[in-house]
Order: structure tokens, then sequence, then C-alpha cells
């Protein structure tokens, strides 16, 4: 505990937080544009995302971040 100064261990609990809230908001994201697709066209029998911005913040992924955030508190 006393190898490092005080604000390293500081600095080390951010990173960590802030990793896992952006790997949290990925695997989130995915996980719900595979239960409520939006912004993605088929073309040639693929599915190819059409608008980035839908496949990301589609209509479930505010409740299903919130509650991870929450939840993890």
């Amino acid at each position: 505990m006393n190898r490092v100064p005080g604000w390293v261990h500081i600095f080390a609990s951010a990173m960590v937080a802030i990793g896992t809230t952006l790997s949290a908001f990925w695997i989130l994201a995915l996980n719900s544009w595979m239960q409520t697709p939006v912004g993605h066209v088929i073309e040639g029998g693929q599915i190819i995302a059409g608008d980035w911005w839908r496949v990301l913040f589609n209509p479930s992924f505010p409740f299903r971040f919130t509650h991870m955030l929450i939840a993890s508190g």
C-alpha cells in the first residue's frame, strides 16, 4: 500500500472505473441491438449498419445501460 503515492491509487481506480464503464457501454449496445434491432439495412441478404447512431442508441439501450450503471454502483 505504501509503495506508491496515494494519487497513483486514485488514478488507477479511476482508470478501472472508466474502462469498465466503456466496456459495459459496448457490450450493452451490442446486446440491446440484438434484442431491438434498428438502424440497419439488408443488402444482398446481409445485414449492414445503415445509421450507426440508431444502431448504438437503439430504443432499449438507455434503460439497459442505466440499469447496469446503477446496479454496479
